[in-house]
């Protein structure tokens, strides 16, 4: 709602957000269906006529809080679709696709991981779609954090889905424990451990909890294999991968196509998955699942 949508305004921002929580709506997603309109209207694929008169602009909070409004009444056939999300919208659109930013339907944050690869691995592999609190790897990679006492080399390709699969293996162990995602960093293991010792009256070790983690991964994973996901899924949107980033640290950086085959080799070998994204069976055997059926085709 903020900077993805050219607003430096923060009292402007913040109403918009209350404004979706109030109306049932993400703010992240209903950021970027607003941003996917703006640029539509922009590019010519959608008209002013189309939204009700609406003379949508980057940097305009007031325009940004009536479509927010139009979407939650659906007002109009634009504003309806526009509740669907970019994904649905963009498949109606003729011509917009090439700047849908979404992965599995769900809308990216309000930044791109193009300059940070570890982040693409993140996003791309999220069981969701592009959600980043599945794994967070941009601290480790932009923010100067070391991870198993190691410094993260921030464009570099490989080398990356060792981290991604621990974050996401630590980060579904802690959604278990139902906290706060905001506390997930910020409250050490060894905390979270003591605390999970007390409520459970014994001793949890931070082996325990990766591996719940784990077994959670792969039972999600499982169920959307069996929903028909597969390789071509785990894939970023065009933005990311054909538009270099113009400018800054990272400028002419970009996540191409081989960037990912190669990034999703590595991670499905850490995972113990076959070349599709597949759990094998062995990798459930270890992991005590081996109840579960591993679906036969994607």
């Amino acid at each position: 709602m903020g900077s993805n949508l050219g607003l430096g305004d923060l009292e402007g921002v913040a109403y918009a957000v209350r404004l979706c929580d109030e109306l049932g709506m993400d703010s992240m997603s209903t950021g970027g269906v607003i941003g996917f309109a703006t640029e539509a209207l922009e590019k010519g694929a959608i008209t002013t006529s189309d939204l009700g008169g609406l003379d949508l602009k980057f940097g305009d909070r007031s325009s940004v809080i009536e479509l927010v409004k139009m979407i939650a009444s659906r007002e109009n056939p634009l504003a309806r679709l526009l509740g669907e999300g970019v994904k649905r919208a963009s498949e109606q659109i003729p011509g917009t696709e090439e700047y849908a930013v979404h992965i599995k339907g769900l809308e990216s944050p309000a930044w791109g991981p193009s300059g940070a690869p570890g982040m693409g691995l993140a996003l791309m592999t999220a069981d969701r779609g592009g959600c980043h609190q599945r794994a967070f790897p941009i601290l480790y990679q932009v923010g100067g954090e070391l991870w198993e006492d190691r410094e993260i080399k921030r464009l570099e390709t490989r080398g990356k889905a060792e981290l991604v699969t621990d974050l996401q293996n630590y980060l579904a162990a802690l959604d278990t424990l139902v906290k706060c995602d905001f506390a997930q960093y910020d409250i050490t293991k060894k905390t979270y451990l003591e605390m999970l010792s007390s409520a459970i009256g014994r001793e949890y070790s931070l082996d325990d909890l990766m591996r719940l983690g784990e077994r959670v991964w792969n039972m999600v994973r499982l169920f959307n294999v069996r929903e028909g996901f597969s390789r071509k899924d785990h894939h970023l949107p065009p933005r990311f991968v054909k538009e270099s980033l113009p400018d800054g640290p990272a400028a002419g950086h970009r996540i191409t196509e081989e960037d990912m085959e190669v990034m999703l080799d590595e991670y499905y070998k850490v995972r113990g998955w076959d070349g599709q994204g597949r759990p094998s069976q062995r990798k459930l055997e270890e992991l005590g699942l081996e109840r579960l059926q591993v679906p036969l085709k994607t």
